[in-house]
């Protein structure tokens, strides 16, 4: 990030606005909650003065054909379907299944 700089405006407008392209994300750090979420593109993002981009825009991992990855923790859903919504605690932070590791393959491989 580029820190913002007092005499232009525009300058300073243009680094809240975040054009997030398909496949690209940022992490977004609310102060006023202190939680940390993910926003994923394809949208315009626009960042709040409370909220600090802590990393990106970075490109998503995908995951070419005849290879997996591995994803440690992951998230729990309401069904085990992939599109299914996430489980938040009370908190607002998404729960993890702690000591799972989940193998995920290409999309349309199976």
């Amino acid at each position: 990030l580029v820190p913002l700089q007092t005499h232009s405006s525009s300058s300073a407008m243009a680094s809240r606005i975040i054009r997030l392209t398909p496949n690209e994300y940022v992490h977004v750090l609310d102060s006023n909650s202190n939680l940390t979420r993910v926003e994923v593109g394809p949208q315009t993002f626009t960042r709040k003065d409370h909220e600090e981009i802590c990393l990106g825009p970075e490109k998503l991992v995908m995951v070419p054909l005849g290879s997996y990855c591995v994803v440690l923790d992951p998230v729990v859903r309401e069904s085990s379907a992939d599109s299914a919504p996430l489980v938040y605690d009370a908190y607002g932070q998404a729960k993890l299944r702690y000591g799972v590791r989940e193998v995920r393959l290409p999309r349309g491989a199976v």
